[in-house]
């Protein structure tokens, strides 16, 4: 596909990559989410979601790996739903202008999307832990739509220089363990 070295730009912006129009108000999405996965993780939710997704263009490889990655993801926004739910434009504008989370704008030279979480660069006095979470929930989930990124994957950089204290302060064991689930 590409030559070593070699890059594609899409357009990609992961400033502003929400319209007030992507996200429905917050008892609507969080309703629609409940009626999607509740409580109901099961062996037939998963296995409706993969002949959806093979119908719409979206092939699994077949392995227990990849469905054990989507049953860990279902549960953990079952789970965690508090680090799912949607804030205002405004307020994730303000997060993601705080530059802890950036989808770059080329993609590497196998055309994986590169997405950079600095939580070293985290001002715990602008952002909280929820925050943080959510927004990288809310660009994995936006990255994992674009089809290019379905067929060649995402590189995620995870660079925890500068991390101490003061954010670690803030997180509490729960946090710590949902985060860990979620990467």
């Amino acid at each position: 596909m590409f030559s070593d070295g070699e890059v594609e730009t899409d357009g990609f912006d992961a400033g502003f990559p929400f319209s007030d129009n992507v996200f429905a108000k917050d008892g609507i999405w969080q309703k629609r989410e409940l009626e999607l996965f509740g409580a109901n993780l099961s062996e037939d939710l998963i296995q409706e979601f993969c002949e959806g997704t093979t119908k719409s263009g979206i092939h699994f490889d077949g392995t227990k790996d990849s469905i054990e990655v989507l049953r860990k993801y279902l549960e953990n926004k079952r789970r965690c739903a508090q680090y799912y739910i949607k804030d205002n434009m405004t307020h994730i504008r303000s997060v993601l202008n705080l530059q802890n989370h950036i989808a770059t704008l080329h993609r590497d030279s196998l055309g994986r999307r590169v997405f950079i979480i600095r939580p070293g660069r985290w001002d715990t006095n602008k952002a909280t832990i929820s925050d943080m979470y959510c927004v990288s929930a809310m660009l994995c989930e936006f990255m994992a739509t674009e089809f290019k990124s379905q067929i060649s994957g995402s590189l995620v950089i995870f660079d925890g220089e500068g991390f101490g204290y003061s954010q670690l302060r803030t997180i509490g064991i729960q946090d710590a363990k949902n985060t860990a689930d979620f990467m």
